[in-house]
């Protein structure tokens, strides 16, 4: 797989490596030869990450950066030419689900705290490194979710905030074309690994069952949760694929990596289940 995917030596950003899918992304990526800059939040777990990396042999930089804030993505960008000579590759990966609630009960400040860091962050990272790129073009790929398609009540500013990425994504697309530059949003469902998805199915849990329950974690023999939930390796390897440029033709498309369930599997699945009458109170 490596050989096929034509990263080794692009540089490639990506955003919220310290935890689930953009951890994946800078290891697997890093091992296909790729240089990585990586950026998150929390320092310690990005210097263990760089540290794990350049132990194996192969190229990581960790730069502490929060998304929210313009100049943090402005030297993200400008590390990344200073250090490699340019970018071909960004990721915007780094995101938070916010508050589980009924949108009336969503403030001021949670809802911006979403937006400020799925939308927000998406558009201030397009924007520091599109001036960069327009220079021998690159790759931008917009991570987005089911919740951008299929509506999950109490979860209304995430629900927004990925939809929203998904049309940004599409303008990118079209105003730089002509620049060689692709944009192209990942619709996704269940990663395992996740932080803020074992914080957020916590969190609707107890808003269905009230604030004492206690979830049980999911059985790692559970076929159910094995087929909802995606191995973050195996996400990284397909997304550097759709790097390649071997795929330079595709842009402004939207790309469901999610097991059908956009498709319609999980209201099929219900639909059959309520038919049968399997569904019960519980």
């Amino acid at each position: 797989m490596a050989g096929s995917t034509r990263i080794e030596r692009k540089t490639a950003i990506i955003t919220g490596t310290t935890s689930g899918l953009g951890r994946s992304l800078a290891r697997t990526w890093a091992a296909q030869g790729a240089r990585v800059v990586a950026t998150g939040r929390r320092t310690a777990l990005g210097c263990e990450l760089e540290k794990e990396v350049r132990d194996q042999g192969h190229e990581l930089t960790f730069i502490p950066a929060d998304v929210s804030r313009s100049a943090d993505c402005e030297a993200v960008a400008r590390m990344a030419v200073e250090r490699h000579g340019g970018v071909d590759i960004l990721v915007n990966n780094a995101g938070i689900e916010g508050p589980v609630t009924d949108a009336h009960g969503i403030s001021d400040d949670e809802w911006e705290a979403v937006f400020g860091i799925n939308m927000g962050g998406t558009f201030r990272m397009a924007r520091a490194v599109i001036p960069v790129m327009k220079e021998r073009g690159g790759c931008i790929l917009n991570i987005s979710s089911i919740n951008a398609d299929e509506a999950l009540a109490h979860m209304a500013a995430y629900n927004a905030s990925k939809a929203a990425i998904l049309q940004f994504s599409r303008t990118l697309a079209v105003e730089y074309l002509l620049d060689g530059i692709r944009s192209n949003a990942i619709i996704l469902g269940g990663v395992r690994g996740g932080e803020t998805g074992e914080r957020t199915q916590d969190g609707i849990a107890r808003y269905v069952r009230g604030p004492e329950y206690q979830r049980p974690k999911a059985d790692s023999d559970d076929p159910l949760a094995e087929f909802v939930l995606q191995d973050p390796d195996e996400v990284a390897e397909l997304l550097a694929v759709l790097c390649s440029d071997a795929l330079r033709l595709m842009t402004g498309a939207t790309i469901a990596l999610d097991r059908a369930m956009t498709a319609g599997f999980t209201s099929s699945m219900m639909i059959h289940m309520s038919t049968a009458n399997l569904l019960q109170a519980g």
